[in-house]
C-alpha cells in the first residue's frame, strides 16, 4: 500500500473495514441500551467496581456506561476482525484499538496496521437523561508506510433512527498529496422498519437551506453560535441546538442545510464529515475558507491521545453554496413568507 495499491485492493480492504466498524458500533449500541434499560443484572455478570478516570479524557468525565460500551465495541470489532483475518493476511499484519475511554497509547505502529478508532457512546448525557440522541461511532484506517501515513477506509455511526456506514477508496493525484476527488459509498438503514443497508444516492442540491444545527448545550457553545443563529433567524430560518454524529443522517439526507461547529473537536466527534464529503458535501472554516477534513483526519490518524482536538471549527453544508453567506438564499428566505422544503426524488437503492 506504500505505492497506492490498485483501487480493487483498496476497495476490498475498505469493505472488510466497514464490516468491522459496523460490528463494533452495533455492539456498543447494544451495551448502551442494555445498561440504560437495566437488562443486565448482577447475576448475569454486570460489572461492579470503581471506574478509574483517565486525566487525559476529553469532554465530561467518563461514566460506567462509557466503559461498558467501550469494552463491548472493542469486543465486537475484534470478533469480526478475527473472522476476516485470514482473508486479509496479505493486506493487514497488525491491528490497534483506540478509544476515547482507552487513554493515550504509546506503541510502535507498523505498516499495514489497521487502526480501529472508537467512540462507542457519543452523547453520554443525552443517553442517560433522555435515552435518545446518542450514537456509537467506529472508524477504520490503515497505516500505509513506515512514515506513519494513513488511509481512511471505512466507518459506521449507529444508534439513531437512521444508521450510517461508508467505505472510502479515493485516489491521490499524481503530483498531489491530497485526493483528486471523493470516491466511496455511503449506506443507510433503519433498524426500526428493517430496511437493511441501502446505498445512499442523495443529490446534495436537495436541501432545506433554511435550517442550521449546532451543538450548543453549554454557555460557551451557545454564545459562540450566536452570530450564526441570529443570521438564520433574521432570514426566517430554523435552528437546532443538536448536531454531530447522532444527527448526521439529517445532514446527509439534506434535511438540515448546515452543521456549525464552533469549537476545536476530536476526530471521532467529527467523523461524520467523511460520508458528508463522499456525497459531495462542502466543509469550510468559520471564515468561509475550504477545509480539507479528510486530509487533516489522515494526518492525525496515529495521534491516539483522547485529549487531542486537531479539527478546527467548521461549517458543513449541502448544496453548491453556504447558506450562511449566500445572500441570494437569504433574500429568498426573507421574501418567501413561508418556508418550504424542496421536492425530493427517490434517493435509495438496495445495497449491491
Amino acid at each position: 500500500m506504500a505505492n497506492e495499491e490498485t483501487v480493487g485492493a483498496v476497495r476490498t480492504l475498505a469493505h472488510a473495514a466497514r464490516e468491522i466498524a459496523i460490528a463494533g458500533a452495533a455492539a456498543g449500541v447494544d451495551a448502551v441500551l442494555r445498561d440504560l434499560l437495566s437488562l443486565v443484572d448482577e447475576d448475569e455478570g454486570r460489572p461492579i467496581g470503581i471506574l478509574s478516570q483517565d486525566p487525559e479524557h476529553a469532554g465530561t468525565p467518563a461514566r460506567r456506561i462509557d466503559a461498558l460500551a467501550q469494552a463491548a465495541a472493542k469486543d465486537g470489532a475484534e470478533r469480526k476482525w478475527l473472522e476476516l483475518k485470514q482473508a486479509l493476511a496479505g493486506q493487514v499484519q497488525n491491528v490497534v484499538y483506540v478509544g476515547e475511554e482507552s487513554g493515550a497509547q504509546t506503541q510502535l505502529i507498523l505498516p499495514r496496521t489497521l487502526v480501529i478508532r472508537f467512540d462507542p457512546l457519543d452523547g453520554t448525557t443525552n443517553a442517560i437523561n433522555i435515552l435518545n440522541s446518542f450514537a456509537s461511532v467506529v472508524s477504520v484506517d490503515v497505516i500505509t508506510n513506515t512514515n506513519g501515513e494513513a488511509r481512511h477506509l471505512a466507518g459506521a455511526i449507529l444508534g439513531g433512527e437512521v444508521d450510517v456506514s461508508w467505505i472510502h477508496w479515493s485516489r491521490r493525484g499524481q503530483h498531489s498529496v491530497g485526493y483528486s476527488k471523493p470516491l466511496g459509498r455511503v449506506f443507510v438503514r433503519s433498524m426500526r422498519i428493517e430496511t437493511g443497508w441501502r446505498h445512499l444516492e442523495v443529490s446534495q442540491e436537495e436541501r432545506d437551506v433554511h435550517s442550521v444545527a449546532s451543538v450548543a448545550a453549554n454557555s460557551r457553545r451557545f454564545t459562540a453560535f450566536g452570530p450564526f443563529r441570529d443570521e438564520i433567524f433574521a432570514n426566517g430560518g430554523v435552528v437546532y441546538h443538536s448536531a454531530g454524529n447522532p444527527f448526521c443522517a439529517a445532514l446527509l439526507l439534506g434535511h438540515v442545510g448546515a452543521f456549525v461547529e464552533t469549537q476545536n473537536v476530536t476526530m471521532h466527534d467529527s467523523v461524520y464529515l467523511i460520508p458528508h464529503w463522499l456525497l459531495g458535501g462542502r466543509i469550510e472554516t468559520l471564515d468561509y475558507q475550504p477545509f480539507d477534513y479528510i486530509g487533516q483526519y489522515e494526518r492525525h490518524a496515529v495521534d491516539f491521545s483522547p485529549r487531542s482536538k486537531p479539527i478546527p471549527p467548521y461549517i458543513a453544508y449541502v448544496g453548491a453554496s453556504n447558506p450562511l453567506k449566500d445572500r441570494k438564499i437569504a433574500s429568498e428566505l426573507r421574501n418567501s413568507g413561508e418556508v418550504k422544503s424542496p421536492p425530493r426524488r427517490q434517493v435509495f437503492r438496495e445495497e449491491d
